[in-house]
């Protein structure tokens, strides 16, 4: 085996010294550049780098939540009572439990380069004791009864200790807690009961260990109508009136009011007004008052006030329903035609229903008190004699009801031809009007005229048995356009129907 000589052990230190000098080197580089790039912040306090008191035994989250770091790519760390790099930690220290005078020192680093540090900052606080023991309630349970519509002070129901104030909150729907004073102002039942929170709290923020209230809310007096007819009733039947005394208390007593004035006193709990008492379109109004013993074993709501007056209940008093008429008729519509309205006064106690005495003759669509008629185009009338029907319009509420009926003629509609032939075809020789022999239609008159408004046929209760044959005085009138003007009789009314017939001939 060869030695190494001198030389080459020269060059091999020579060699290490550079390495470890290009080391070196690279590491003042990335020294440096980490340097640069720190922002070296004291962390942000919202109190002015001074807390005044903190309270004993809290856990760290009440220190790391009133500093904050510079943004999410830094951290917190933390130290008590030294200046030491070694002891620092980015968990924040528990509060002691001894009360006193102490401080924490806090600085922020780059996550991404724990070298990067900010200078410390020094926190001085005083140590406060937290309140002792837990609040009780009086009645020895964890409920306390509240009445509706009433404001009740909370506070009185807690048994205090210690010297303590009492500090009461509540927690939203999304659970943060709500404070408040204590007052449960204007209660409104809603029919469960709610969740409060009261602990003792002693100077500055400390507070003790919660007690959980469970709040009930009890329902003011209510009065029902009873049987089950709305508050609208007949004057012909009795109004019976039920009281519902729950939550109310031990041994009711009501005194029963009618429009204000005192009806029955020291009376049960159900109360009739008999049949006739009020005529029809008289306002009546009932309530009552309830009365509680006032050493009733148990809570009750008329402890906290006078006594309680439940809701007032008003009655409509309805007559026997009568016809909105006279109903007039008869009625007369025409076959095919649409959107013929019989219409009565629309009153809101009342029920209307509408029946054909045939449904088989048309449509009937009614709404309330709004007949609407659609007879088919298709009647048989062959007979020549209008079509008869009956429609009969109940009304009704909940007393009774009554009934009237309309006597509707139905007619078939005129319809004349348009085209004159009389070239002997037996094709439209004759001037044919449809439906002109109806009895409906036997008053009539028929008249022509031609293009420049003369009277060229005119005839008194047209028939269609002897019906025009195109000429004028026995002479046969040109082709061309002529027009008609049929007038006739509906009730006391006249109608007129107008149109146009053209003759034509050699065909």
């Amino acid at each position: 085996m060869v030695e190494p000589t001198s030389r080459t052990l020269r060059f091999l230190d020579y060699k290490i010294i550079r390495i470890l000098g290009l080391l070196a080197l690279i590491f003042s580089y990335w020294t440096a550049d980490a340097q640069s790039n720190c922002i070296p912040k004291k962390p942000h306090s919202p109190f002015y780098f001074s807390i005044d008191t903190l309270c004993s035994g809290d856990p760290s989250p009440q220190l790391s939540t009133l500093l904050k770091s510079d943004s999410a790519t830094f951290n917190l760390q933390w130290a008590t009572d030294t200046l030491n790099p070694g002891t620092y930690s980015t968990t924040a220290p528990i509060i002691p439990n001894t009360p006193k005078n102490s401080m924490v020192f806090v600085r922020q680093f780059r996550i991404s380069n724990p070298l990067c540090t900010s200078y410390f900052l020094k926190l001085s606080f005083v140590v406060l004791p937290k309140p002792i023991g837990i609040p009780t309630l009086k009645s020895g349970n964890q409920k306390i009864s509240v009445c509706e519509g009433y404001s009740v002070n909370l506070n009185d129901s807690v048994q205090s200790s210690g010297g303590y104030n009492l500090h009461w909150y509540a927690l939203d729907s999304l659970g943060n807690t709500v404070p408040f004073s204590g007052k449960y102002t204007n209660a409104k039942y809603t029919g469960r009961d709610t969740l409060f929170y009261v602990q003792y709290s002693g100077n500055g923020l400390c507070f003790g260990s919660p007690l959980i209230v469970d709040v009930a809310v009890l329902p003011k007096p209510v009065l029902k109508v009873n049987p089950i007819l709305g508050f609208t009733i007949c004057d012909s039947l009795p109004i019976p009136f039920n009281a519902l005394d729950a939550h109310t208390g031990y041994k009711p007593s009501y005194d029963w009011y009618v429009n204000g004035v005192l009806q029955a006193k020291n009376s049960g709990g159900g109360y009739t007004i008999k049949a006739g008492t009020y005529k029809a379109g008289t306002p009546v109004k009932v309530n009552y008052v309830v009365h509680i013993d006032r050493f009733a074993p148990y809570y009750h709501c008329d402890s906290v006030g006078p006594p309680f007056s439940s809701d007032t209940v008003s009655i409509r008093i309805l007559p026997k329903p009568q016809l909105p008429g006279p109903i007039q008729g008869p009625y007369i519509v025409y076959a095919g035609q649409q959107n013929q309205f019989y219409q009565v006064r629309l009153d809101t106690t009342l029920a209307y229903k509408w029946r054909f005495s045939n449904p088989n003759q048309g449509i009937l669509n009614y709404a309330n008190n709004t007949a609407t008629v659609s007879y088919s185009d298709t009647l048989n009338f062959s007979s020549n004699k209008e079509i008869i029907d009956t429609l009969t319009l109940i009304v009704q509420n909940v007393c009774d009801s009554t009934k009237e009926s309309l006597v509707i003629y139905i007619r078939p509609y005129l319809k004349p031809i348009n085209i004159l032939t009389p070239n002997g075809d037996n094709i439209n020789d004759t001037w044919i009007i449809n439906n002109i022999d109806n009895q409906a239609y036997t008053q009539n008159l028929v008249m022509v005229y031609d293009r420049f408004g003369n009277l060229v046929f005119k005839q008194q209760n047209y028939t269609n048995s002897s019906p025009w044959n195109g000429s004028h005085n026995g002479t046969p009138l040109s082709e061309g356009t002529y027009y008609y003007i049929i007038q006739y009789q509906e009730d006391t009314f006249t109608k007129i129907l107008k149109g146009y017939i053209n003759i034509l001939r050699g065909r």
